[in-house]
């Protein structure tokens, strides 16, 4: 019996032990992201759906990311005329190192606040 009990501790820690030094990537989207836009000129309206965002790293990496903790940052300073651009965003992930953002572009659409 005591060689059962070590043979299913041995399992068990083994099985523990690939569980968490896994490094195969995966993919994990998270959906309605706000988008903070900076450096907006100030004569436009400048507006960005929310977005959703797809995240690549381990499962380890990827359980721990609180969508809330996602800030995805837009510098529109280098826009200055009316329209829709495709801008590729700086994502930040509070207290979470490692993941890698698939690439993904924003609208940003600039309206003149002189409009109506």
């Amino acid at each position: 019996i005591i060689a059962i009990v070590i043979s299913l501790l041995i399992a068990v820690s083994l099985w523990l032990y690939v569980k968490e030094t896994d490094a195969t990537l995966v993919e994990k989207e998270f959906s309605n992201i706000e988008v903070v836009i900076i450096n907006a000129p100030e004569n436009f309206n400048v507006t960005a759906n929310n977005v959703s965002i797809t995240l690549v790293g381990t499962n380890s990496q990827l359980i721990d990311v609180d969508p809330s903790e996602i800030k995805v940052v837009v510098d529109a300073s280098v826009i200055d005329k009316e329209g829709k651009y495709e801008r590729f965003p700086d994502i930040t992930i509070v207290g979470n190192s490692g993941v890698e953002l698939k690439d993904k572009a924003v609208t940003v659409t600039l309206v003149s606040k002189e409009r109506k």
